[in-house]
């Protein structure tokens, strides 16, 4: 059988759905209180972060031995789009990590220059943001399930990134897993993808290494909403006003109930911003396609 793109568990199985990386991004930037704070370097890695369309790759760029060969012409055109896809959502995870260099040294101005900035944003979480993310543990689920069927299973500073530690809130964990793979990807240590020939076609491949580069992103947006609304109470410079929600959000406001929200503090709204607007409250079929997706 060809490979087919992994069904994003933690995307289209709960409602309300939560955005994929991109918009999750583009989100975040347009949170009010990081719009009105000194952070111009970490809102312009989330913008492009957001605005990322495609990272283009050509590996037959300079091969022209492939142009009377029709099998190796497939193969270098499923590699191109193999490799386009992966280096895509990879290259969104360092603007993504970018941010959060950069919005962490915004709260800890007294971090020697090159300091590393997981221990810093591991402090902030620790000791000032305990309020949980909608779906979180589906994320981490999710992307461990990758984990463990892949070679990552045999790195133990990802597997012990996944364990959580005892008082410590969700997005420390989120934290350390978007970091560690930010790592894995600058230090080289991830394998490349291969196309698929399944079906005796070649065929695209690295579906489920590019879900882990989404994976990991969400992983480290998730993390930032949890390192800003432990802040937004501590400190004056953060606004708390309200947020109109023009489409409304279906959370669950009371016990065993969801409603439809249009307005909520914007502490309450930076940790719910990483939901679709608007959604309609019924679970998608397992492989049906989202609005805007293309078969």
């Amino acid at each position: 059988m060809p490979l087919t793109p992994c069904s994003l568990d933690y995307e289209t199985s709960l409602y309300p759905r939560m955005l994929g990386p991109a918009p999750h991004a583009w989100a975040l930037y347009t949170w009010p209180g990081l719009q009105s704070n000194a952070f111009n370097g970490a809102t312009s890695w989330l913008k492009m972060a957001a605005g990322l369309e495609k990272v283009e790759i050509n590996t037959a760029a300079y091969d022209r031995s492939i142009v009377y060969c029709g099998a190796a012409w497939e193969y270098e055109e499923a590699s191109s789009t193999t490799y386009s896809r992966w280096q895509t959502e990879l290259t969104r995870l360092l603007y993504i990590y970018a941010a959060l260099e950069e919005i962490v040294r915004g709260f800890r101005s007294d971090l020697p220059e090159g300091s590393p900035a997981l221990p810093a944003a591991l402090g902030i979480i620790r000791h000032e943001a305990r309020t949980p993310l909608f779906h979180f543990e589906r994320v981490l689920a999710h992307l461990k399930q990758h984990v463990d069927d892949s070679f990552l299973s045999r790195n133990m500073k990802v597997v012990n990134a996944f364990k959580s530690k005892a008082g410590e809130p969700p997005g420390a964990t989120a934290l350390r897993v978007g970091v560690q793979f930010r790592h894995l990807f600058a230090h080289g240590a991830l394998i490349p993808p291969e196309p698929d020939d399944s079906d005796i076609v070649w065929r695209s491949g690295g579906f489920a290494e590019t879900c882990m580069a989404r994976g990991a992103a969400s992983c480290l947006l998730m993390a930032l909403q949890v390192m800003l609304a432990g802040k937004v109470d501590r400190s004056p410079s953060l606004d708390n006003e309200d947020v109109e929600i023009e489409e409304g959000l279906w959370l669950p406001t009371r016990p065993f109930g969801n409603e439809w929200v249009y307005r909520l503090p914007a502490r309450d709204y930076l940790l719910a911003l990483h939901l679709t607007e608007a959604d309609d409250p019924v679970p998608l079929i397992p492989g049906q396609l989202r609005l805007g997706e293309e078969a």
